[in-house]
């Protein structure tokens, strides 16, 4: 793993079905903030594909993580379903471009996310940003490393989502590379396994984990410039999140993920 491990260091992770918005959210790394590495985990992805990807993004500091693994497929209908009126639910389960039903494969690519993130902890590298692939980054971002100086972790916490939910939202993680951010990230890593085909797994852990231990964590509280989940989303936002059905719904996130799809 030939990467500078003093830079930030962007995580994320695809299986093949999200290959295409991968493409999106590099080249919008690519063209908006080049100097940082990306790990990218990539679970059950054809060689080919992994070929494609070297060659188009091969001016970044890319590093492939090759993760084949035999998953049982069963379906997953995930927790955002209960947002939806009959009618929509209607639609969304006749539309092709349903993201509101996963598999047992995707759960796999969301929960394993803390596995990469302890890998590159223990390989020393000193700033680190997990990042969902249905982000669209839109200007440097490379400010985080800075912005997390003073504290161990760094999370958004949604507060719309207070009232029925912790608010933490895991579409994006910052970790500094400290002994309380490693001690939090091996019991977030254990407490996720037990439970690791359980969509939800990964949000309910940080309400428990850093109550727990929130005494020796330094907690950054990420700005919605960095974690923008829209509908309205913000012009000068440094990212946009595509996230639940918003890549599939959102006219403002479509025609911004334009810019930056490559075939």
């Amino acid at each position: 793993m030939k990467l500078d491990r003093d830079i930030l260091t962007i995580v994320c992770s695809s299986n093949q079905k999200y290959i295409p918005y991968l493409k999106t959210f590099l080249n919008s790394i690519l063209i908006n903030s080049p100097s940082v590495n990306i790990v990218a985990r990539l679970v059950n992805v054809d060689s080919e594909t992994k070929k494609e990807l070297r060659k188009k993004f091969k001016s970044l500091n890319l590093y492939i993580m090759n993760d084949n693994k035999k998953i049982n497929n069963k379906k997953v209908i995930k927790p955002e379903i209960g947002e939806f009126g009959y009618q929509e639910l209607l639609s969304l389960v006749r539309s092709k471009n349903n993201n509101l039903i996963t598999n047992s494969e995707g759960v796999y690519c969301s929960n394993i996310k803390f596995n990469t993130i302890n890998k590159l902890l223990n390989k020393d590298f000193k700033n680190i940003v997990y990042l969902d692939v249905d982000t669209i980054v839109r200007k440097d971002i490379s400010i985080l490393k800075d912005n997390l100086q003073n504290y161990d972790i760094g999370m958004f916490i949604n507060e719309d989502e207070l009232d029925c939910y912790s608010g933490w939202n895991a579409g994006i993680m910052l970790i500094r590379n400290t002994n309380a951010s490693k001690m939090m990230y091996l019991l977030i890593e254990k407490f996720v396994n037990d439970k690791f085909w359980d969509v939800d797994a990964d949000e309910e852990v940080f309400d428990k984990i850093y109550n727990e231990h929130k005494e020796v964590l330094k907690l950054y509280k990420v700005e919605k410039t960095f974690k923008d989940n829209g509908p309205n989303y913000d012009i000068d936002s440094h990212m946009w999140s595509g996230q639940s059905q918003e890549k599939v719904l959102n006219d403002s996130y479509k025609i911004e993920s334009k810019k930056y799809e490559i075939s």
